[in-house]
């Protein structure tokens, strides 16, 4: 393919900022997104600092019942996607040229640290395997609480056809 890709929009959640201009601000001032862990109780860890996205509630971005339904790596990649159209202005009058595609080797760390959880807990007949049917049908129903959210944000309604573009517009990644 010899298509020229233009980026319109960026839109960034990072430990730097929740979006495209406060990141730039604290790069610019040389500031680190390193600090104490805040999101679990990291007192019997060797180490007790991370890059943490502090300050985000996805709930002020997707509705609750959408939110419930993603891992919080998702609910950043919603959120940027979202400030990147915003700040685009986008058309989406043909929806048969828009499509997104989420991938991910294991999933979020939420539904990982879920199953070693149930591991302990439960035993091994009770996790879902990766790949399993169950792992797969939550994974899509993060990626199609995703769309639904573009959707419905945008006035689109219909079939998301699993979320991928059209043939034609698509480029095999490996």
């Amino acid at each position: 393919m010899n298509e020229r890709i233009v980026v319109t929009g960026m839109g960034a959640v990072n430990p730097l900022g929740l979006d495209v201009p406060s990141l730039w601000e604290a790069l610019i001032a040389g500031k680190s997104g390193v600090d104490y862990i805040s999101l679990f109780d990291a007192g019997s860890f060797e180490t007790r600092i991370a890059a943490e996205v502090k300050g985000f509630n996805a709930t002020d971005y997707v509705e609750r019942k959408q939110a419930r339904h993603m891992d919080r790596y998702t609910h950043f990649a919603v959120v940027a996607s979202l400030q990147a159209v915003e700040q685009a202005k986008l058309d989406f009058s043909d929806p048969e040229d828009i499509g997104v595609i989420i991938g991910t080797g294991i999933g979020g760390l939420a539904t990982l640290s879920e199953q070693f959880t149930v591991l302990a807990e439960r035993g091994p007949g009770r996790i879902s395997p990766p790949g399993s049917r169950q792992t797969q049908r939550r994974g899509l129903l993060r990626n199609q609480a995703c769309l639904e959210n573009f959707r419905e944000r945008y006035g689109r309604s219909g079939s998301a056809r699993a979320g991928l573009p059209r043939r034609r517009h698509a480029e095999r990644v490996s």
